[in-house]
């Protein structure tokens, strides 16, 4: 039995082997022809040697296992918040925040909500006899915004005045004092039962008993001439509902030094405060687009004007005379200064000529010989330079054109007593072309590109 054991061990594994390879030669493989030698050469490749693993001893494992053993779990770390802590507080209409943190550094936030309005009534306000009062509105209790606008009640104003109703039959016409005997004028809303709108033109010409003229809020127009010549005017108070004066509304209003102007204007318009000889400053406001003809012309003791950016024109004789004017803002956005605007200000010192301007028109700064400015540069937009345009200038010495006006006048930079340069955007063809005349001793610098 034994025997027969052994040659079976022996036996079925060489049997095993032999068909194995028995197979193998009938198949061939993918890169073996059944012959068994690789195609191309002539002779056979010995397969590759079989990778043996190396073997594992009963020392490594026990290594191995003692590490895996050994080494230290690590545990999930759990943040410990400290308490919130307020960085911002939340407001009416901003949101806050909070923020605390960990004692490994990490930092948590979050937000507060608005805490939103809190409504509260304002009490309506009677108007007086010269003061204007209000309908009740709502305003916050916290941080006080207006949340309903309340309604502005007219000032009941002086009686007496004399009146034409006008063609709507429900609004008229103020034309003059009439019975009324008050020099420090409150001129009313309504008169009997009709809403006061225009002042008409001439209707107080040459009162020279006023002193001050307060409007109502439902006034919308000043006639022609209507305080002309009212010469102990000192005071005019304009209600914003004003949009228009006719011209010389207050011409020669000699003692006026206190004004001030509807926002509800666009316009100043022509020999408008001509001759307000009092007058120290103005404050144009925003809304106003053109300055017209003389508007401010002889103010001999205007010193200063501030103009809105909403301004894009400067009428001719706009300012001229203006003797004391020292202070003037020319910003971007105006587009024309009309002949002789500022000629005669010889106490204006700085000049800057905006580069929106399109039109400078003829001896528009004439006899300022107070300017201090070295070098006036000619925007590249301007397409209209008038005539001896900074005549008599003394201490302007460089004139800059950007670029060739469409319509230039031949002697615009004659007569500027301080200049000595030019620099001239093009060719000494196109000067020659256009004709322009500089006194003698003015070097012209042609082909300036602005560097």
């Amino acid at each position: 039995m034994k025997a027969n054991r052994t040659i079976r061990n022996t036996i079925l594994p060489a049997l095993t082997l032999t068909l194995a390879l028995g197979l193998l030669a009938a198949c061939g493989t993918p890169d073996t022809p059944a012959d068994g030698v690789p195609s191309g050469t002539g002779e056979g490749t010995p397969p590759p040697a079989a990778t043996v693993p190396e073997e594992t001893t009963a020392e490594d494992t026990a290594e191995e296992t003692t590490a895996a053993e050994t080494q230290p779990e690590t545990e999930a770390h759990v943040h410990a918040f400290g308490e919130w802590i307020t960085v911002r507080e939340a407001t009416c209409e901003t949101i806050g925040k909070q923020e605390r943190v960990c004692a490994c550094g990490e930092t948590e936030e979050q937000k507060l909500k608005k805490t939103g309005h809190t409504p509260v009534a304002t009490p309506t306000v009677e108007p007086t006899l010269t003061e204007n009062g209000s309908t009740g509105g709502e305003e916050c209790g916290v941080c006080g915004k207006v949340l309903t606008q309340p309604t502005a009640l007219p000032y009941i104003g002086h009686t007496g005045l004399a009146y034409e109703v006008n063609e709507d039959g429900k609004t008229c016409t103020v034309t003059g004092l009439g019975e009324c005997t008050e020099t420090d004028l409150y001129i009313p809303a309504t008169i009997d039962g009709y809403t006061v709108t225009h002042v008409g033109d001439g209707a107080f010409y040459g009162r020279a008993d006023l002193v001050a003229v307060h409007f109502p809020l439902t006034m919308i127009h000043l006639g022609e001439a209507s305080f002309y010549g009212c010469t102990s005017l000192a005071e005019v108070v304009m209600s914003d509902s004003i949009t228009t004066m006719g011209y010389m509304a207050f011409l020669d209003c000699s003692s006026l030094t206190d004004l001030t102007l509807s926002h509800g204007l666009t316009a100043i318009s022509q020999n408008a405060f001509d001759r307000c000889t009092s007058l120290v400053e103005v404050t144009v406001p925003d809304g106003v687009k053109t300055l017209e003809w003389s508007c401010f012309s002889s103010c001999s003791s205007l010193q200063k004007v501030q103009l809105p950016p909403s301004v894009e024109s400067i009428g001719i004789i706009a300012f001229q005379g203006c003797s004391a004017l020292s202070e003037i803002n020319l910003d971007e956005g105006l587009l024309s200064i009309k002949d002789m605007a500022f000629e005669g200000c010889v106490s204006l010192t700085s000049l800057r000529i905006p580069s929106s301007l399109r039109i400078l028109g003829d001896y528009a700064f004439a006899h300022c010989t107070g300017i201090t400015a070295e070098r006036i540069v000619l925007p590249d937009q301007m397409h209209t330079l008038g005539k001896q345009v900074f005549m008599d200038g003394p201490t302007i010495k460089e004139i800059v054109f950007l670029a060739e006006p469409k319509f230039p006048n031949t002697d615009a930079l004659q007569d500027c007593a301080g200049l000595t340069d030019v620099y001239y955007h093009g060719t000494e063809a196109l000067w020659k072309v256009n004709g322009y005349l500089v006194d003698e001793g003015v070097t012209v610098h042609f082909g300036y590109t602005g560097n």
